[in-house]
């Protein structure tokens, strides 16, 4: 895959496991960061490049998955996301 930002895709397949660590490695975060940015963002890599930005901005740097899974916790409390296994 291009790393070129026209050549890449708008959107993250979750479900290709290539997709989400070429996302993670691009964005330099967390496989875990991508999964919940796309559970709250959706898969448009906007919107996730935001989401990561702000979870990197406020990243406890001791315990880097935290603040993702606050996010993706307050996003199902505000009913954006179902719960999984719901």
């Amino acid at each position: 895959m291009s790393t070129d930002p026209k050549d890449l895709p708008a959107r993250i397949d979750i479900q290709n496991p290539l997709d989400v660590r070429h996302w993670a490695a691009e964005l330099g975060c967390r496989l875990e960061d991508i999964r919940a940015a796309v559970d709250a963002r959706g898969p448009d890599v906007p919107g996730v490049r935001e989401f990561i930005r702000g979870v990197q901005a406020g990243r406890d740097r001791t315990k880097p998955h935290v603040r993702a899974q606050e996010m993706t916790a307050a996003a199902i409390a505000r009913g954006k996301l179902g719960a999984k296994g719901s």
